[in-house]
């Protein structure tokens, strides 16, 4: 009897012990199938992983470090630009386990259109932004309201989450803000150069910028370090006053000086004449494979789109015939397109030239649309889109008009009253900043 008991005692232990052992704590497990997250400016997410064995389980969502919530479910709200790291921490007795959430947050102005004009009422520059077809005029003034940007603004452009604006006349030569907010970063307000109008950037502490006063078309050094634009460049004395006189290749400039074209090397500022032709140059652009084009008027012979090869040799010219001049004030264009646009000056018609097809042909007549006098022209990088803008009146230049077109030459979007004198397109896009 007692050896029955003994065995019976021992058996339920066991058992006992067994299905204590069943319920044993288990270490939680955060099971997801995406981590990564591109949000605009405000954007909420609701973020619901699935958490296995929450028994006696802590749960701390940190954002960037700091504790935030202590729920199964975190909804983000995305008002901090840049990358920000959300971070689950779930634990118990038994274990721990750590989810991290990268999550960029883009500013409200990281996809959309800049429209640069160049005054005002108060005669100071404005800037107007146009996204998912609504326009919205005044944005730096919105942004940052005790502040102004220059008189006579002609241009702005992109560059490492930066976006500067020119001035021809000051008082700021120079805004610099960030590109996804406009909040304004720093100003130069000391020039040299007359009329500057486009600056070149080789990186944030380097940039060069074109005079476009009519008797000295030069180059300048812009020093962001004592806020100044001065220094021209020797050996450059002739350069058209358009946004494609001059390309940046890594730590070169390729510019359109005259009837030629220079290389300078912004390492050693030295200048070097590379080609030489019989009329003036036009432009230079580059085509979808990174083929750079050099434009050459149609004066003294026919106005040429001439290919260059690797070394900057001479690869093919293509003559566009005796009915377009290829001016070099036309505005020629390009960007990640086969076509290169400019307008005839003559005509005020919107010209272009397939890279592909090596043809040119009549793209608009902008008198048709009711804008008699165009003073911007630009590619959409990413859309191809052509954007054209204006006035509607030659003695009042309030009166100003965009207008979209796509490739076939159909009227996409037309938006009136857009500022005053509009100058320049700059197109801001999340691929900028990935």
């Amino acid at each position: 009897m007692k050896l029955k008991l003994i065995f019976s005692i021992t058996l339920f232990t066991l058992v006992f012990m067994s299905c204590s052992e069943d319920n044993s704590l288990f270490s939680p497990k955060i099971l997801v199938q995406k981590t990564n997250y591109q949000l605009d400016f405000e954007e909420a997410i609701v973020l619901n992983p699935e958490i296995e064995n929450l028994t006696e389980t802590t749960i701390n969502w940190f954002l960037n470090d700091e504790i935030v919530s202590t729920e199964p479910t975190y909804t983000f709200l995305s008002n901090s630009i840049g990358e920000n790291e959300l971070k689950l921490v779930v634990e118990n007795s038994a274990g721990k386990e750590t989810l991290i959430y990268n999550i960029r947050v883009f500013g409200k102005y990281a996809e959309g259109v800049f429209i640069v004009s160049a005054s005002s009422e108060n005669d100071n520059g404005t800037v107007g932004f146009l996204k998912d077809s609504i326009f919205t005029s005044k944005v730096f003034q919105l942004e940052n309201p005790d502040k102004t940007l220059g008189t006579d603004l002609i241009s702005g452009q992109i560059s490492d989450n930066k976006l500067y604006f020119v001035s021809q006349s000051g008082a700021n030569y120079i805004t610099v803000t960030n590109a996804e907010t406009l909040k304004l970063e720093e100003t130069i307000s000391t020039s040299e150069a007359r009329n500057p109008a486009y600056i070149s950037l080789v990186d944030n502490d380097k940039a060069y910028i074109l005079s476009a006063y009519s008797n000295t078309r030069l180059l300048y050094n812009v020093d962001f370090t004592n806020a100044a634009i001065q220094n021209k460049i020797d050996g450059i004395s002739d350069v058209p006053a358009i946004q494609s006189a001059v390309l940046a290749i890594e730590n070169k400039l390729l510019i359109a000086d005259g009837n030629s074209v220079k290389e300078f090397d912004t390492t050693t500022e030295s200048v070097n004449e590379i080609l030489t032709f019989s009329d003036n140059v036009s432009g230079i652009v580059t085509d979808p494979n990174n083929n750079i084009w050099i434009a050459t008027e149609g004066r003294n012979e026919e106005a040429t789109f001439v290919k260059l090869n690797a070394d900057l040799s001479i690869a093919e010219t293509v003559k566009l015939g005796t009915d377009v001049k290829l001016y070099r004030n036309g505005m020629l264009t390009s960007a990640n397109s086969k076509y290169f646009y400019w307008q005839e000056t003559s005509t005020g018609n919107i010209h272009r030239f397939d890279s592909e097809n090596k043809t040119q042909e009549l793209f608009i007549t902008p008198f048709n649309y009711n804008l008699f006098f165009t003073t911007a022209l630009k590619i959409h990088p990413k859309t191809g889109d052509i954007y054209l803008a204006g006035v509607t009146d030659f003695f009042d230049m309030s009166n100003s008009v965009m207008l979209i077109f796509n490739e076939e030459g159909e009227e996409l979007n037309k938006f009136e009253n857009i500022g005053t004198a509009p100058t320049d397109f700059v197109f801001n896009y999340k691929e900028l900043y990935q």
